[in-house]
């Protein structure tokens, strides 16, 4: 897997990539955030391709997630 600088000073962060990689994603994050629990915000053609398999690794890696569908476009961009 590759991994790439977010040139964002402070709030800098390394963007990884790769092929077939969905499969590392939770032991990734868990590792990187610590984090126990996860929000997968997606539009639903994506959650319908990958979302099983992102929710499969990051459970194996002990973090609970819920998946959100959002439509596609701008409009969807805001909470408002």
């Amino acid at each position: 897997m590759r991994s790439v600088q977010g040139p964002l000073g402070e709030r800098s962060y390394a963007i990884r990539r790769g092929v077939d990689t969905l499969g590392e994603a939770g032991t990734a994050i868990a590792e990187a955030t610590g984090a126990r629990r996860a929000v997968i915000v997606t539009v639903p053609e994506v959650g319908r391709r990958y979302g099983a398999r992102l929710e499969r690794s990051l459970r194996a890696s002990g973090i609970q997630s819920k998946r959100i569908a959002v439509a596609d476009g701008e409009r969807s961009k805001s909470l408002r």
